[in-house]
């Protein structure tokens, strides 16, 4: 049986779970209701879905960019702000974090590896 790989967020690299319209579809609706030329055309020109995560879709939802490029940096900044208390957390050493008690040595292992997948999701 062969292993299926997921699709990778357009935005930050996580399995996409979701499809991000580049263009919104009520602008697209909008468009038709003035011109079904105008929305051929802007249809024709524009890739319109990108494979995205939830989160980065929802980000994404009521912003205006004119680029992909443009859209991907917004969603860079939106998850910097978002997660900027773990962005912010200090290292700690093994050593600092077996002196811990058992419930915040799990909360410090666990932020850990959250600043390490957001981290992973920003160099994307």
């Amino acid at each position: 049986m062969k292993v299926r790989e997921a699709i990778p967020c357009y935005y930050c690299g996580q399995p996409a779970s979701d499809k991000e319209h580049v263009i919104e579809q009520s602008v697209l609706k909008s468009l038709r209701g003035i011109s079904n030329d105008l929305a051929r055309e802007v249809i024709g020109h524009r890739k319109l879905v990108v494979p995205s995560c939830r989160e980065c879709n929802l980000m994404l939802v009521g912003t205006v960019q004119f680029t992909l490029a443009e859209r991907k940096q917004f969603v860079k900044f939106r998850l910097r702000q978002r997660y900027r208390h773990l962005l912010m957390m200090p290292d700690w050493t093994s050593e600092q974090i077996e002196q811990m008690g058992p419930h915040m040595r799990s909360h410090i292992i666990k932020s850990l590896r959250d600043r390490q997948r957001i981290q992973r999701r920003l160099s994307w």
